[in-house]
């Protein structure tokens, strides 16, 4: 009897083999298509920031500025002025002296090389009784004064009226002041310190007056005859800031007269 009859299959242990190896063959394809996938997955992955700060400078480094407050533009600050040495402020911020604006007229406290308000050195007596400030009527001892209305509007002036007109006229009054703002009882250095080169040296003395007599300003006989006052002289106009009798280191007169043959005018009065 065959091996054939006995009852095994032909060729059974070969068919098994073929079929273990086809499966091991499939697994191993499996795990080759699985790990190439995984790589182009890594692949695709966005790359994150690098751990290495650049090298090298990225630019200028641009410096704080000051924006303008109306345009936003860089502005550089600028430095506050500070006092100077003396204690005041410096010639940027100084306050400029104010300047008067009466000048001329009626009732005026500024006194110039012209006169005071509507007196002016020089003007008819007419003028001055048109204006109603001059009176031609006998006042005693000076026949050509102010009359009432300019005693109100200019009192403490002395005005000397001849047939000739106005003459010269003076004050004592601390009311009134010179143009650039010198009153009487300022010192004479403050003079000297305002007006500066502007000033004349007029020594009181016969040689630079005109016949004084003693009630005249200045007078030979009060304590300043001597001494020297300072003017103002704009080509024969003059403001004298005379001495005064009690300080002569102080002003005690503001005197507007004119110049005759290079002598200055005294006023004269009672």
């Amino acid at each position: 009897m065959s091996g054939s009859e006995t009852g095994s299959p032909r060729g059974a242990g070969g068919g098994t083999s073929r079929r273990r190896a086809g499966l091991a063959a499939a697994a191993a394809l499996t795990l080759l298509l699985v790990g190439v996938l995984w790589v182009a997955t890594q692949g695709q992955r966005p790359a994150g920031p690098s751990a290495t700060l650049p090298t090298g400078s990225a630019g200028p480094t641009a410096s704080p500025s000051v924006a303008s407050p109306s345009t936003g533009t860089p502005t550089t600050p600028t430095t506050p002025t500070t006092p100077t040495a003396s204690g005041g402020t410096s010639a940027s911020t100084a306050r400029p002296s104010a300047r008067p604006t009466d000048v001329g007229s009626p009732g005026s406290r500024t006194v110039t090389t012209a006169g005071i308000g509507e007196l002016r050195v020089g003007m008819s007596m007419a003028e001055g009784i048109v204006l109603g400030i001059a009176t031609d009527r006998d006042q005693g001892c000076v026949p050509w004064a102010l009359s009432p209305l300019g005693q109100e509007r200019y009192p403490g002036v002395v005005a000397s009226f001849r047939e000739q007109g106005l003459r010269a006229l003076a004050t004592k009054d601390r009311r009134y002041a010179s143009y650039s703002g010198v009153r009487p009882g300022d010192t004479l250095a403050r003079v000297r310190a305002v007006y500066g080169d502007r000033l004349t040296a007029v020594p009181l003395d016969d040689a630079h007056w005109l016949s004084a007599a003693e009630a005249a300003l200045p007078s030979p006989d009060a304590p300043t005859w001597g001494r020297t006052a300072l003017a103002v002289d704009e080509g024969g106009a003059a403001l004298v800031f005379l001495p005064d009798d009690d300080a002569p280191d102080r002003v005690g007169h503001l005197l507007v007269t004119r110049v005759d043959g290079g002598r200055y005018r005294p006023i004269y009065a009672c």
